[in-house]
């Protein structure tokens, strides 16, 4: 689910503002609906007075509703949708009165499509009349526009749970047949008939009819995740029945397959939406009371040199779903250890932008503050450079000397969950972008609750694709905290053939940016894996040693190592045909998806040497493109 789709229309990335997931699935459908009722009609009838006043009318109203969404005001939203279903119906009026020319050839066709889109219109409002009859009672939970709340987080994180989402979850098999209807009209009109370059009143109307389609297909797609979620979301966080859930603490300048070397973890208790309590300490401390008794894999065997398989190297799998079942299988062995219903992974750049929001940390244990301002010495966060100080240099020798991050959590968590009401929607925006860049992973033992969390690509599998497909995933073995400082360029370079063959070359530079320093950067050393689509064929290689290939996920691996230099760089490359043809004018499709704890990779995909993208891959990505 929440995967960048993007169709090229230039050199760069549209980038949209963030809003809230209920007003943008369903306030932001009916509005883009609204305009093909102000546009389309007006084109039909634009020399009959009563119908332009109705749709002036309309128009105008329409504008009105799209600001209150926009302001996230949905009382204000309301009031709109139910004055514009007034004006819509009132059009509908007027417009029968003019049935006779639906006999008329040619001009028959537009009539139709004109009832078809005030239909669409009306049925419109009706989804945004429940949305918003749903919200309204909570608006002051939610932190909408217009309404006031003196409840802290973790008390509107309670409502939520026990109130908000069992009312939505009443209220989305009305919406889904509400959409069925209005899908059914727009599969009435007829797009092809209105030039994509016909414009009225700044609205093209064959766009308009496409996106709308577009639209309701996503809202279709949504509903069933928003049903999912309603009804899910209260067990996973605690509704009537107590919930417990082990936390990775995944350190990502010690980057792994699944985002981080596991450095701490935690046990937390939840109910009905509030944290009962939360114990967290060193994962090595973990390991002493673990018995081993399997090998390790090869890789650990033959990087880490392991003789042994312990708990905190079980992340060797890049699907994280699969890495947490088999952290779970060894935890189970360890005596007097509580049931769990989860695994929860984090990272320090989760923590560290929730520390831009509660401001400075201080832990009391260690009389230290932490910080998301970077340091001036070492140019990384504030927050980092000491949770390695101390790891590393002022605990070194001492049984807990990575507990330090569970302090650090316990404390930020008291701090988010008692911040104001006027920061829960940044923090709830904060999470759900950790959530898309993979700072956080989520493992469910519950079927329907893992579910959700892979539907809204939140569980880090890796996924299948009707296309081509790149997944790099690095592994620093004894590389100290190199992560700090490494910089990877992955560049894509696809040639289609006048066939339709599709030869391709990706290009991995890793740039290790900083010199030695003996304790955080050194020779950088890295276990990659690539996976491209199965039935790909290698035709060239370039690798640092230990070249393999092998199938996993119903897709082509390719294995290698390298060792990156401090203020130097090592580069992989791998050439190789694609195992499907694309027909001149055929749609190209590509899925890219990133690594949980990566530093945001930098992308630029080049087809038949020219440039077609350059970004920063944040999150899993969709393209599409035109060959």
């Amino acid at each position: 689910m929440p995967i960048t789709h993007v169709e090229i229309e230039g050199e760069k990335l549209a980038k949209r503002r963030r809003k809230l997931p209920w007003l943008k699935i369903f306030l932001g459908v009916f509005v883009t609906l609204f305009l093909i009722t102000s546009a389309a009609t007006v084109y039909f009838y634009p020399k009959i007075k009563v119908l332009a006043a109705d749709l002036d009318k309309v128009s105008s109203q329409t504008q009105v509703v799209k600001k209150a969404v926009e302001e996230q005001n949905v009382t204000g939203a309301k009031e709109s949708v139910l004055d514009l279903r007034d004006d819509l119906e009132k059009t509908q009026k007027d417009l029968s009165k003019l049935k006779i020319v639906s006999w008329v050839p040619i001009i028959s066709g537009y009539y139709k499509d004109a009832e078809h889109a005030l239909r669409v219109g009306v049925y419109a409002t009706e989804v945004g009349e429940i949305v918003a009859d749903t919200i309204i009672p909570f608006g002051d939970i939610l932190g909408l526009k217009g309404v006031k709340s003196n409840l802290k987080a973790e008390e509107k994180v309670e409502v939520l749970v026990t109130k908000v989402f069992p009312t939505l979850s009443k209220r989305t098999e009305e919406l889904e047949a509400i959409v069925e209807k209005i899908e059914t009209e727009l599969d009435q009109i007829n797009a092809s008939r209105y030039s994509e370059n016909l414009t009225i009143k700044g609205v093209k109307i064959h766009k308009v009819l496409v996106d709308a389609q577009e639209a309701v297909d996503k809202g279709q797609e949504y509903l069933p995740i928003a049903k999912n979620a309603s009804e899910t979301l209260p067990s996973v966080l605690g509704y009537k029945k107590e919930r417990t859930y082990l936390l990775w603490f995944q350190n990502d300048k010690e980057l792994r397959p699944t985002g981080g070397f596991i450095t701490s973890y935690a046990i937390a208790r939840v109910k009905n939406g509030k944290l009962l309590d939360i114990e967290s300490d060193d994962i090595y401390n973990l390991d002493k009371r673990f018995v081993p008794f399997e090998p390790p894999p090869e890789p650990l065997r033959k990087y880490l040199l392991l003789k042994i398989y312990p708990l905190r190297d079980t992340n060797i799998s890049p699907d994280y779903k699969i890495s947490a079942q088999k952290f779970e299988s060894f935890y189970e062995r360890i005596p007097d250890m509580p049931k769990i219903d989860g695994i929860i992974a984090i990272d320090t750049e989760l923590v560290r932008k929730f520390l831009e929001i509660t401001g400075p940390i201080t832990v009391e244990k260690y009389n230290e503050t932490f910080s998301a301002e970077d340091h001036p010495v070492y140019k990384i966060p504030d927050v980092v450079y000491k949770l390695e100080l101390y790891a590393e240099r002022l605990l070194r020798g001492k049984h807990d000397r990575k507990g330090i991050i569970g302090d650090l959590m316990d404390e930020m968590l008291e701090k988010l969950l008692s911040a104001p009401s006027e920061k829960f929607p940044l923090i709830f925006e904060t999470f759900i972008a950790s959530a898309e860049s993979k700072n956080i992973l989520f493992y469910f033992k519950e079927k329907e609750a893992q579910r959700l969390a892979e539907d809204l690509n939140y569980a880090g599998r890796i996924k299948s694709f009707d296309g081509d497909y790149l997944h790099v995933n690095n592994a620093n073995f004894a590389g100290l905290k190199g992560n700090l400082y490494i910089k990877a360029l992955v560049v894509q370079d696809i040639v289609v053939a006048e066939d339709g063959t599709v030869n391709k070359k990706v290009t991995v530079t890793l740039r290790n940016t900083e010199k030695a320093d003996g304790w955080l950067n050194s020779v950088y050393q890295n276990w990659m894996r690539i996976y491209v689509p199965k039935g790909s064929k290698l035709l060239k290689k370039e690798v640092f040693i230990d070249f393999a290939q092998k199938k996993e996920f119903d897709k082509i691996v390719w294995e290698s190592f390298s060792r990156t230099m401090p203020l130097n760089f090592s580069e992989t490359s791998f050439s190789y045909r694609l195992p499907f043809k694309v027909e001149k004018g055929q749609m190209y499709k590509l899925l890219i998806q990133k690594q949980g704890g990566s530093t945001d990779p930098h992308m630029i995909i080049r087809v038949n040497g020219n440039k077609l993208f350059e970004f920063d891959l944040k999150k899993d990505t969709e393209l599409e493109f035109n060959i």
